[in-house]
């Protein structure tokens, strides 16, 4: 199956493309995990799961950071990774903690409506709005390292609840919403009516610690599920697509790596 334009030698020799997929395949534990991460990192896909929703310019930058994010998170939650390419799930919302009551309560609302009805934006999207001018839609992303990066924006809360949150859904959901906005932009983003309804929401994805607290709130029908890669990446891709690997970082994310898998063959004995 063709999950992408690109084939694995239209990016290996550019942006260090080949140096992260070797340091991403040279952490797989196991030729399952080997396999997943082989087709997300060379194909674009696995098992007819194919990410990319044609949201803005397909440009190679794009295309790595979309095969980046899953590598990472086959590595980091596995079962997470599973569930998406089971529910289908490639459009992602980033937000805070602070704002899932509201969201689980009245959807996603874009900052106008928010303003418009007198509630407190928790989110970085104010700011967003702030120098990019009116945001009278709600943004997704098949791009799950650029929902983390507006989910670890700056809330302005700044408590306990504080913490990255990724929500997920289908493309079918996207366009069950009230239609869709095809985003004229370079982004991997499309602008979605406002609300985005809370049935509409496929999974809420957190990190490991904050799993309890997010299953209390959410609805049975809505998947809970870790990711714990959000805020730990041993990798950065600037907006010009170079990708500029930490070792330090990458030492730390294998050593992690290696203490969960200790705990979890603790846990089976």
């Amino acid at each position: 199956m063709e999950y992408s334009i690109y084939k694995a030698e239209d990016l290996m020799g550019i942006y260090n493309y080949k140096e992260l997929c070797d340091c991403f395949l040279a952490l797989a534990k196991d030729d399952r995990t080997r396999e997943k991460l082989e087709s997300i990192l060379y194909q674009g896909g696995y098992k007819n799961y194919k990410p990319s929703g044609g949201i803005g310019s397909n440009i190679p930058m794009v295309e790595i950071k979309r095969r980046a994010g899953l590598a990472n998170l086959i590595l980091t939650n596995p079962e997470t990774f599973d569930d998406l390419v089971q529910s289908n799930i490639t459009y992602f919302h980033g937000t805070s903690g602070n704002a899932l009551p509201k969201i689980l309560y009245n959807g996603i609302l874009s900052v106008n409506d928010m303003n418009d009805a007198r509630m407190s934006v928790a989110t970085g999207e104010q700011g967003l709005s702030n120098r990019k001018g009116d945001r009278s839609h709600v943004s997704f992303t098949d791009v799950l390292d650029t929902a983390g990066e507006y989910s670890t924006l700056k809330d302005k809360y700044n408590n306990e609840f504080s913490f990255p949150v990724i929500i997920g859904t289908t493309k079918e959901n996207v366009a069950a919403n009230h239609g869709q906005i095809v985003s004229m932009t370079s982004l991997p983003e499309v602008g979605v009516k406002s609300p985005f309804l809370p049935k509409y929401i496929s999974s809420v994805m957190v990190s490991s610690n904050h799993l309890n607290y997010i299953r209390i709130m959410v609805p049975s029908y809505i998947k809970v599920l870790a990711d714990d890669g959000i805020t730990n990446q041993f990798y950065s891709i600037d907006p010009d697509g170079m990708i500029e690997i930490d070792p330090g970082k990458y030492k730390e994310f294998a050593s992690r790596l290696e203490s969960k898998s200790i705990s979890s063959s603790e846990m089976r004995h």
